[in-house]
């Protein structure tokens, strides 16, 4: 090959490995300013402890004097995560930016040394087809490990910010009626991975009938690896629930329940109502009292997610809306009537409040959603 050629080619392979080189070279000095920017931030925002006393709280719903609709809707944004657990990891972050499902007036907090007592509503009415009104007869000390909703943000009982880092862990929505990976995953081992990679929350999807099924004493099989988690042989669904929660407590992790379906069904979360056949919604609001008062004196499980992603087109019924009338899919009814009823046995509890597919473009002419049309309505 003539020598010129092979100089050339020496030239060009020289100029190319140049050019990775430093591409390297600024990829590690990106990453090494992320890493770090990464560190001081946690520094300065992560208040939450990874001990068994991490967080406490109230919803911006909970708090108002003479308040119509105690919930909040909460905007949370969302990254990914993973653990060596064998859960699903798909990691929430809940930066606290809540605001009022309707119009709230902030209670005045009265502090004694760090001691919270706010003023609270009770609910004077959930009967299907009344406007839910409240009424300030209620009250709360909050302490123990509950959060509040002070205005765009959540903080623990001493004011400061609190940082939900959590991830998703479905099976008692799919019929598992346990987690899902327990048939190659070790529950003790995994809770104790999901707390050493760093998050604080595990947001637990469940069926309104699982739910109903445990009030009434029933309690589908658990289906899980028996020899790797010999432990949990001889306990049911509900009791290996339970013991979950301690392992919880033990790593200072804090627990959001959430209604993904109403019926038990992998699939379930196509169904784009809170209802489905004889999970009607008084059924829907009766299985959240019976968690709420059950769990009433457990600060693990700080949150509740009423209902995962309500949605529909504006072409297909049943679909979710979100207005103020008492119509059967209204989403904003039926969440503020069910946070009422839930607030009655447990004041402290946070509440979530998913927003829905569409939302009208106009509201002085398609506030009642008769509109089909696509072209009429925002899409989230």
């Amino acid at each position: 090959m003539d020598q010129k050629k092979v100089e050339s080619i020496i030239w060009k392979v020289n100029i190319v490995l140049g050019v990775i080189f430093i591409g390297v070279l600024a990829m590690f000095f990106v990453r090494k300013n992320q890493v770090a920017n990464a560190a001081k931030e946690s520094e300065t925002t992560q208040t939450v402890s990874q001990t068994a006393a991490q967080t406490g709280g109230e919803t911006a719903g909970e708090t108002g004097k003479e308040t119509t609709g105690q919930t909040a809707v909460s905007d949370a944004s969302q990254t990914t995560g993973s653990t060596e657990a064998g859960t699903e990891a798909s990691a929430q972050t809940q930066s606290g930016t809540n605001t009022a499902a309707n119009d709230t007036q902030t209670a005045d907090v009265q502090e004694t040394d760090t001691t919270h007592e706010t003023v609270i509503g009770d609910a004077a009415s959930i009967v299907t087809g009344e406007p839910v009104t409240v009424t300030a007869t209620g009250s709360q000390t909050v302490g123990d490990d509950w959060l509040f909703v002070q205005g765009n943000r959540i903080v623990d009982s001493t004011g400061k910010p609190v940082w939900l880092t959590g991830i998703n862990w479905f099976g008692y929505n799919t019929g598992t009626n346990t987690f899902d990976g327990l048939w190659n995953s070790d529950l003790r081992v995994s809770v104790k991975g999901i707390a050493d990679h760093g998050f604080n929350l595990i947001r637990v999807p469940i069926s309104t009938e699982l739910l109903l099924q445990w009030k009434s004493g029933v309690y589908p099989q658990a289906n899980f690896n028996q020899a790797t988690n010999d432990y949990l042989v001889g306990m049911n669904s509900l009791e290996i629930f339970d013991y979950f929660l301690s392992l919880c407590e033990q790593h200072g992790l804090k627990v959001m329940l959430d209604v993904h379906c109403a019926k038990t069904n992998a699939a379930g979360h196509n169904q784009p109502m809170w209802y489905d056949g004889d999970i009607t919604e008084a059924k829907f609001i009766e299985g959240w009292t019976w968690v709420a008062q059950r769990y009433a004196n457990n600060d693990t499980i700080i949150a509740f997610d009423l209902e995962n992603e309500p949605h529909g087109k504006p072409y297909e019924n049943p679909r979710a809306i979100w207005n103020n009338s008492t119509d059967p899919n209204n989403w904003k009814y039926v969440a503020e009537k069910t946070a009422a009823a839930i607030f009655e046995k447990n004041p402290n509890v946070l509440i979530m409040i998913e927003g829905l597919e569409i939302y009208p473009k106009d509201l002085a002419t398609n506030s009642d959603y008769h509109s089909t049309d696509e072209k009429d309505y925002y899409f989230s």
